[in-house]
């Protein structure tokens, strides 16, 4: 295989788990489905389901595609130098490590949305707020808001940024 051709399958399987993985994310949290940004996911992962039926869990089929993704284009990439079971569990601890990156920017993007367009209705902005108070709900029920400031999107990063660690080191170990 030519490495602009490995290059080019490492690059879309990385695109299609990213896609892949905001699907999963949108499962898992159990998104307004009847928002137009997770409805075009939906309709982008319909096939799939349909292909995959005998895995009826939404949830367990996204990740299993995305960790499937992440695995081809390690494969592509790092095959000969790692060994198969190797690489599939760099390609399943990646996948975490991407879901909790884009949690990541949901927090950030939903804080600065706040500032910015507090009561904007577009619905991309719905859905990063949406993900984000989802994530924070348990951090504001042990840390209420102080004065009127609340902090809990600080916490939620510096838990996801641990957590980042955490799994990199895990990375780390196995590469």
């Amino acid at each position: 295989m030519s490495p602009n051709a490995a290059q080019l399958i490492v690059l879309l399987s990385g695109l299609l788990s990213y896609i892949v993985n905001i699907y999963f994310i949108f499962n898992l949290l159990k998104v307004d489905y009847f928002n137009p940004v997770v409805k075009i996911f939906v309709k982008l992962f319909k096939p799939v389901s349909q292909l995959l039926f005998f895995i009826p869990n939404q949830i367990m089929l996204a990740l299993i595609v995305a960790v499937f993704l992440k695995f081809i284009g390690f494969y592509v990439a790092y095959g000969s130098e790692y060994a198969i079971g190797n690489l599939l569990g760099i390609a399943f601890l990646a996948t975490v490590n991407i879901t909790l990156q884009i949690l990541l920017y949901s927090i950030i993007g939903a804080v600065i949305i706040s500032w910015v367009a507090q009561n904007n209705e577009h619905p991309l902005l719905k859905v990063i707020g949406e993900i984000s108070d989802k994530i924070l709900y348990p951090i504001k029920n042990v840390i209420p808001a102080m004065g009127g400031l609340d902090i809990s999107p600080l916490f939620g990063l510096i838990l996801i940024q641990y957590l980042q660690a955490f799994v990199g080191g895990i990375i780390q170990s196995l590469a």
